[in-house]
Formats: structure tokens, C-alpha cells, sequence
């Protein structure tokens, strides 16, 4: 995350996704979410990687950086659409 940071344009955006356990690092609290905090947190309902449709039991969101952004993070969930 820190090098992608380091490699945005001016105002760039950077989505990453990972697992809804990133937030819940002490060491990224104290270090990264301090100084480059993601503008936002977006919360992914089960996500399936594989040919037949399952999941593991791992819990993912999008986050989203801006280059320069310090404000307070906003929270979203991303909700499934049925059709």
C-alpha cells in the first residue's frame, strides 16, 4: 500500500482489495492509517475466487486512497443486487 501511494499522481486514486482484518492491525492504526488513511472503506458481501461459486470464510472490502487525502475515512457497504 505505502509504495503504491508513493507511485500516485498528484490526486491519483488507489483501490485495493483485501480482507475486512486489514483495519484491525494495530501496527498499520499507529503507522499508516495515521499518516495516509484510506478516504474509503468499502464492506464486500462474501466474495467467491473459485469456478464453483464458493467462498472461504474471509471477509473482504475495497479500499480506496487518494494521494494527499487526511480526512476521516467513510464506511460503505457494498450491497448485492438480486436479479
Amino acid at each position: 500500500v505505502r509504495v503504491g501511494l508513493d507511485n500516485l499522481s498528484e490526486d491519483g486514486l488507489m483501490l485495493y482489495l483485501l480482507p475486512l482484518s486489514f483495519l484491525a492491525s494495530k501496527g498499520r492504526a499507529k503507522g499508516l492509517f495515521r499518516h495516509n488513511p484510506p478516504m474509503e472503506v468499502h464492506v464486500a458481501h462474501r466474495v467467491s475466487f473459485t469456478g464453483n461459486g464458493k467462498s472461504d470464510n474471509t471477509e473482504y472490502a475495497i479500499y480506496i486512497w487518494k494521494r494527499g487525502w487526511t480526512g476521516t475515512p467513510s464506511l460503505k457497504w457494498m450491497m448485492r443486487s438480486r436479479s
